[in-house]
């Protein structure tokens, strides 16, 4: 395990992220380390955006599996090696899903009935 590894473990498990996340952020360093071919702590902020716009347009990696790529990378760049914000990342990841409309609005009565349902009873969790 590189120092760098072992760094980034660490602060993830003093933070408590579960075992699952910890694979993945780990899996998303390895992953632009191994791209660039080089430690992750080298590779600049416009290889980093490059190597994610590289899954999403020619891996063709879905939108969830990017947003977990780019969580990573985050954490593993302003936590781990404590650098400024990066111009890679504005905000928050969620810019990397599509906006999408609501398929289903449900009215304030109807979820209000729906409510005193399994309050009375009446609906119960199977």
């Amino acid at each position: 395990m590189t120092e760098l590894r072992r760094r980034m473990d660490d602060d993830m498990l003093a933070r408590g992220v579960a075992d699952r996340t910890r694979e993945s952020y780990l899996w998303a360093v390895t992953g632009l380390a191994r791209f660039y071919r080089r430690s992750p702590d080298r590779i600049t902020d416009g290889e980093i955006q490059a190597y994610v716009v590289h899954l999403l347009r020619d891996r063709q990696l879905s939108w969830s599996t990017c947003n977990i790529v780019v969580s990573g990378l985050r954490f593993f760049y302003h936590i781990t090696l404590k650098r400024d914000r990066t111009r890679w990342i504005r905000g928050r990841a969620t810019f990397l899903f599509p906006v999408k409309a609501l398929s289903v609005v449900f009215r304030a009565k109807y979820l209000a009935g729906l409510g005193r349902a399994f309050t009375d009873g009446q609906l119960t969790f199977a």
